[in-house]
């Protein structure tokens, strides 16, 4: 078996109603028909189609200190391209969510990404690519972690 794409990603989240509104008003993510999804389940789909799973647990609140920490605690993030990180940043923290990093630059020459928590503390990471080197394409979450930028280096700062 060789997958050729993701179908969904999931979240867990402990208010399903107040999350689908928060991802349709932060990310402009639209709800897709609960026909046939089990109770307490709740499909968004972005305008180029990915798929978020939300689903309605008791998440356990866990203590971090920025976004570094929290993905090395095993905090959920999913993470998203957009067109404008600094309007999809405002965007986020206005629908409610809590702003962990405000849009800065990486490692990687035209990568600029900001996290934002969502309503439950899920890490909402968006990210934009400008081409500084066309040739290099459109951002690819692979080359992200090629350049490894959470492993083995202290996280950078702004």
């Amino acid at each position: 078996m060789q997958p050729s794409r993701i179908h969904h990603v999931g979240l867990p989240v402990s208010d399903l109603d107040r999350s689908v509104a928060w991802y349709r008003e932060a990310l402009g993510l639209t709800h897709e028909s609960t026909a046939g999804v089990p109770e307490g389940v709740a499909f968004m789909v972005a305008p180029t189609g990915e798929r978020l799973e939300l689903l309605a647990v008791d998440p356990q609140p866990s203590a971090w200190d920025g976004p570094i920490a929290a993905l090395r605690a095993g905090v959920p993030h999913i993470a998203w391209t957009v067109d404008d990180l600094d309007a999809a940043h405002a965007r986020a923290v206005e629908a409610g969510g809590r702003s962990v990093w405000t849009p800065r630059d990486t490692p990687e020459p035209g990568l600029r990404i900001a996290f934002v928590a969502d309503p439950d503390g899920n890490l909402c990471f968006p990210a934009t690519r400008k081409l500084l080197r066309p040739e290099l394409g459109p951002f690819s979450p692979r080359r992200l972690f090629r350049y490894r930028l959470f492993v083995g280096r202290e996280p950078w700062t702004h």
